[in-house]
């Protein structure tokens, strides 16, 4: 019984110290948007996706970029897309950012990370917890081989820049059921998160 009340208390802790103590926000001096940011960790992220235009940058027509949803890149636009003093994460970045959300709670597996990346709202499929304060939303992405938009409500994707053979890209996958890093097709378009340099 003491061991759990130690798990409840520590989530507890962890769950003010990320959502409340850690917040901030920047503009981007390109064209004056205001970002949320969030240290989780030693990283300090944005809490919400770019939503800088630019060349080979698309709005889903079901959200059309509104409401924290961003743009969606390819790979090689992704690469120039942040502002001055952030960059686009490495496959190690979204690494040590599963790692440390896994910590929040005793599970510590893909499926808790995920609800923790979750934002509360907008999922058709499972909502989250947004412990971590990163505030994912089901931006989904666009299928170029498919050509077509998929997954708006149920899933995300963040693009690295850490790239896997001549047509693959690492990017960081959260969807109602699990949150993970893998490879994907560079030319399919995908949101970005920035991390602080």
């Amino acid at each position: 019984m003491k061991n759990a009340m130690k798990i409840v208390l520590v989530g507890v802790m962890a769950l003010f110290c990320v959502n409340e103590a850690m917040a901030g926000s920047f503009k981007d001096r390109r064209d004056g948007k205001k970002y949320e940011t969030v240290k989780i960790g030693r990283q300090t992220w944005m809490a919400e996706n770019l939503n800088y235009k630019m060349e080979d940058s698309y709005c889903n027509p079901e959200n059309n970029c509104g409401d924290g949803y961003g743009r969606l890149y390819t790979w090689d636009a992704a690469l120039n897309a942040c502002p001055s003093g952030w960059r686009l994460p490495s496959k190690t970045d979204f690494e040590k950012l599963l790692a440390f959300v896994k910590g929040i709670d005793a599970y510590g597996d893909d499926e808790s990370a995920a609800r923790h990346l979750r934002f509360k709202y907008d999922w058709t499929t499972k909502v989250g917890d947004n412990a971590s304060g990163f505030s994912v939303l089901p931006a989904g992405r666009y299928e170029h081989f498919a050509e077509k938009f998929a997954f708006l409500g149920e899933a995300a994707n963040f693009w690295s820049s850490t790239e896997d053979g001549s047509s693959l890209a690492h990017l960081l996958y959260v969807n109602g059921y699990k949150a993970a890093v893998g490879p994907y097709y560079k030319a399919s378009w995908v949101s970005v998160r920035c991390l602080q340099d």
